[in-house]
């Protein structure tokens, strides 16, 4: 089964082990907008690896529970 991951960056919360908040769920959407095999990043972490990594085009994507459209990139890995 090919995996699948979704790749954010940002604050959060630690409790116990666990981590809150924003960025958490939204690192949590980009990997499930991924397909098996493929890598997708949030624009942030598109802006800080430039250069480092090669990016396809850019995928307007809905996440779920957070509005309006946005904008994840495939690392092209292969």
């Amino acid at each position: 089964m090919p995996v699948r991951v979704g790749v954010h960056v940002g604050n959060a919360k630690e409790e116990a082990g666990d981590f809150f908040a924003h960025t958490v769920v939204f690192a949590s959407r980009v990997a499930a907008a991924a397909q098996g095999g493929e890598i997708l990043v949030s624009a942030p972490v598109k802006s800080q690896l430039e250069g480092a990594f090669s990016f396809g085009a850019a995928k307007t994507v809905a996440l779920k529970g957070l509005g309006g459209g946005h904008a994840l990139f495939p690392v092209l890995w292969r």
